[in-house]
């Protein structure tokens, strides 16, 4: 399943119906998973993501950090574009801080996807 391999610190990870979800409280938290990414030109990360009661949300590709868009109410979720570097990279990276009590990521689907090369 799509929370396979993710790990979580001050916080959780589970998968809820077809979402990855990182809950956390307002010390904040992250959910963190390998990868082997060994890449000859820059890539592109592409994720369908939303925060929910979150002060900040982001997600980190390739040491290149985004905003996760807030999107209230269930359901809906927005896509996050990340130009990833050339180079090898190891770690796909969930950081939230909840804005009260408790706060969510919920990524629906991700993947890297190779530039075509430019003659």
């Amino acid at each position: 399943g799509l929370a396979a391999g993710w790990s979580a610190e001050d916080g959780t990870v589970e998968q809820r119906d077809r979402d990855l979800v990182l809950e956390v409280g307002p010390r904040g938290g992250s959910a963190s998973r390998a990868v082997a990414w060994d890449l000859a030109r820059p890539a592109l990360f592409l994720a369908e993501v939303r925060a929910e009661d979150l002060e900040s949300g982001s997600i980190v590709a390739g040491g290149v950090r985004a905003r996760v868009p807030r999107i209230p109410g269930p359901g809906g979720s927005d896509f996050v574009v990340i130009e990833v570097p050339a180079g090898k990279h190891g770690e796909l990276r969930l950081e939230a801080q909840a804005a009260d009590r408790r706060g969510r990521i919920f990524l629906h689907r991700w993947r890297l996807l190779a530039r075509p090369e430019t003659k």
